[in-house]
């Protein structure tokens, strides 16, 4: 999802290049820091309802890993930067 913002104003907002129908109805999942802590993203989240299914996220996790019939392999993909100090 990206937006674009002008003196504070929204400009555009789309999902996967194209733009947000209005009449539709999305759904985001995030977990309680962003909702709850991180100041950064009140905007987003001020007039939304939130639905809390009170599953931990290291469980969510756990148990997706244990439903897949395939070997589960990791990939590198660049968003983390070792520094060696």
């Amino acid at each position: 999802m990206k937006k674009m913002k002008k003196n504070g104003k929204l400009l555009n907002l789309k999902l996967n290049s194209a733009p947000i129908d209005i009449n539709r109805t999305y759904y985001l999942a995030t977990n309680d820091y962003v909702i709850y802590s991180d100041s950064r993203y009140k905007d987003i989240f001020s007039n939304l309802e939130i639905f809390d299914n009170s599953v931990l996220l290291s469980q969510a996790i756990i148990d997706y890993i244990k439903s897949q019939k395939t070997k589960i392999t990791p990939i590198i993909d660049g968003r983390i930067t070792i520094i060696k100090q």
